[in-house]
């Protein structure tokens, strides 16, 4: 059955490029009269072929990382050239009911409607572009009615990175930058810091030594998300329930970046408050995989401290059980791109920002990394604060 909806995804998929295609060449003729389809119509399946190519590539390898970066740029330009398309189809539709109808100028211009959608193409990409590495601040203060040792603990968060073929260290020395300039008392790291491959990354020591630069009260944490796992686990015998292999690469990267993880673990932080940190709902290519249910992870712990639960991707409030009293995620990416940010809110009680009911708190980050395009629309870069003020016993 899941062959059979892959077939069909393709195939739908494979006329849409077609479709596509034979627009951006018509257009690209009448610029550039001497052209040659023979020659766009490889460059347009190579690019769009690209998406799954690299899977079957070492990681390592120059064609895998040209694949990869090329795929990103593409899903990009497929998303939003479509789309275009299909509004000038809608506009078009709706200049038939005006005067404009008689104007050959307008309604039978190929050269005037590619040349607008390019524009805005053009616009999409740089303005985009900017945005994905553009790290901007997000601020929340809220109260947690739980009585602590400490009256006020400053949070500092960020989720995924994606580091890979498009991000390295010079993004993670903003990233590190940004927390620093907070001064936060903790840092929590909420999921997908890799993209899926530990060995695109090239410069992972200059990373790792970015990261022990992190300065913070009580140090920095984190969990995993479904990204930080390896194409090479697939068909390991060799897998903890973790879903990590004994030599992982991942996980020995964070210890040496001096970031505890959590996973399926509960901590108490100074006698103060509590860290609980989940294991990914569902990472990438696991197979017979489990992890603890929330209860399970609170048993024996006084529930009467105040309890942060660290949680890659937003799960429903129902799940989560009483004695939690705020849920940190990310994995959303608040959409990426438009219409993205739109769909997320509609699939996740919190899609991103803050959020409450009753007494829990959830608060979901956009990430400070992208997947995929290299472009934010409709969302940001970010890097959150989260100011919390407690009871005095």
């Amino acid at each position: 059955m899941r062959i059979f909806a892959l077939i069909i995804v393709l195939i739908i998929y494979t006329l849409i490029i077609f479709f596509i295609g034979v627009k951006v060449i018509s257009f690209l003729k009448l610029i550039l009269p001497f052209i040659s389809s023979k020659i766009l119509w490889p460059l347009i399946f190579i690019f769009a072929y690209s998406l799954f190519a690299f899977y079957f590539l070492p990681a390592t390898s120059f064609l895998a990382k040209a694949l990869r970066i090329i795929s990103g740029y593409w899903m990009g330009f497929f998303m939003y050239t479509f789309l275009g398309l299909i509004a000038i189809y809608i506009i078009k539709l709706l200049l038939k009911l005006t005067p404009m109808r008689k104007n050959p100028l307008i309604m039978d211009n190929p050269l005037l409607w590619g040349s607008i959608l390019s524009v805005v193409l053009i616009f999409i990409f740089s303005y985009g572009s900017y945005k994905a590495f553009h790290l901007v601040n997000k601020e929340y203060s809220i109260e947690i009615n739980k009585n602590s040792p400490i009256e006020n603990l400053k949070v500092v968060m960020v989720s995924d990175i994606h580091l890979g073929y498009t991000i390295g260290s010079s993004h993670i020395d903003r990233i590190v930058d940004k927390i620093n300039r907070e001064e936060p008392d903790i840092v929590f790291i909420v999921g997908d810091t890799f993209d899926n491959s530990y060995e695109a990354v090239t410069d992972i020591d200059k990373i790792s030594d970015a990261l022990k630069g992190i300065k913070s009260t009580y140090g920095a944490y984190g969990v995993l998300g479904n990204h930080d796992v390896t194409a090479e686990l697939k068909g390991r015998s060799d897998k903890s329930p973790d879903y990590t292999t004994p030599d992982d690469d991942m996980i020995s990267f964070f210890e040496k970046s001096e970031i505890t993880l959590l996973r399926d673990e509960t901590i108490l932080i100074k006698d103060a408050f509590y860290l609980v940190g989940r294991k990914d709902a569902s990472p990438i290519g696991a197979v017979n995989y489990e992890r603890a249910e929330v209860p399970t992870l609170l048993e024996g712990i006084d529930t009467k401290k105040p309890v942060i639960l660290l949680d890659h991707q937003p799960a429903r409030f129902s799940t989560i059980s009483e004695g939690i009293d705020l849920v940190v995620s990310g994995h959303t990416h608040n959409g990426q791109v438009f219409p993205g940010n739109i769909i997320v809110h509609g699939i996740y009680d919190n899609g991103y920002g803050y959020k409450q009911e009753g007494n829990l708190q959830s608060i979901v980050t956009s990430g400070a990394g992208v997947w995929g395009p290299p472009l934010r629309l409709a969302s940001d870069s970010e890097v959150v604060t989260v100011n919390i003020s407690f009871q005095k016993p």
